[in-house]
Order: structure tokens, then sequence, then C-alpha cells
């Protein structure tokens, strides 16, 4: 398990996509901002994180942008129409990742990209695999990192 470029090139998989509009740091600082703004106003919690979460995702999309995506062991024996695209971290507990690093003022530049390298890969998985990850437990929930996420359900790359 690690990183991507330690596969051979016939076991890689598709590209992470490459936006035309990346948001930028200064972008997600601002998504951070306007998401206490809004629950300072009284917007509900589960509301407020939506707009953050689709930020952080495209800000995390561009720190993998261009990378070959890994694919499990058992995607790569099974028909392309048995995969499915798996985020390393689900979106909501990745995005209050972000923003308690934002408020206890530790968010830099560094800093996001460091959290999106470690929890944020996309991976191409099986159906069944991605089956295992929702019977777990782990469809919401974060682990130390996506390939420790990964390993806990039994997913090999």
């Amino acid at each position: 398990m690690g990183k991507i470029d330690s596969q051979p090139a016939d076991q890689r998989g598709p590209r992470a996509k490459v936006r035309r509009k990346p948001v930028s740091y200064p972008q997600l600082i601002a998504a951070c901002q306007a998401f206490d703004v809004m629950i300072k106003a009284g917007v509900i919690e589960n509301l407020a994180i939506r707009s953050l979460t689709f930020v952080v995702g495209v800000y995390a999309d561009n720190v993998h942008g261009g990378r070959r995506l890994p694919i499990s062991r058992a995607a790569r024996r099974a028909a392309k129409s048995e995969w499915r695209r798996e985020h390393g971290a689900p979106k909501v507990p990745f995005a209050r990742l972000i923003m308690k690093a934002y408020r206890e003022g530790k968010l830099t530049e560094a800093v996001a990209d460091a959290l999106c390298e470690k929890h944020w890969q996309i991976a191409i998985i099986t159906k069944e695999e991605d089956r295992r990850i929702t019977a777990n437990g782990w469809r919401s929930k974060l682990g130390d990192s996506a390939f420790a996420r990964y390993g806990a359900n039994g997913i090999e790359f």
C-alpha cells in the first residue's frame, strides 16, 4: 500500500480529474469563513456543510489532479462495469477536519495540501468492496489515512 507511482503502469487506473477552474487556497479559507458565518446566522450544520464539502472537494481534486488513480487488486480482475470511484475520505468528515484546522488557526496551504494527500485518495474499487465499506460502518468515517481506511475494509492495492 502507499503511493500510486510505485505500481506498474499496466496496473494504474485512470487519472484524477484536472479542473479548469480549481479552488485556490484563499478561496478555501473564504469557504471556511462562510461556513462559520452561516452557522452563526442560525443555518443548520447539515445545510451549511454542503457548500463547504463541495469547495473542499474541488480543492482536494486540484491537489491530486492529473495523477493516476490506484486500482484495487479485486478491481483489476473485475470488468470495468463493476468498478466505482471511491473517496478515501468521506466528504463531510473530511470537510470537518479542514474546519477543525481552520478554527484552531492551523490551516495553512501546506497543512491543507498535506490533509488532502493523506486522506483524499480517490481509488478504483469494485462495487462489492464499496458495499463492504458501507456494511462495516466506514461510509462516513475517516481512517488514519485513505489507505488505512481501505485496509480496514480488506481492500488491497
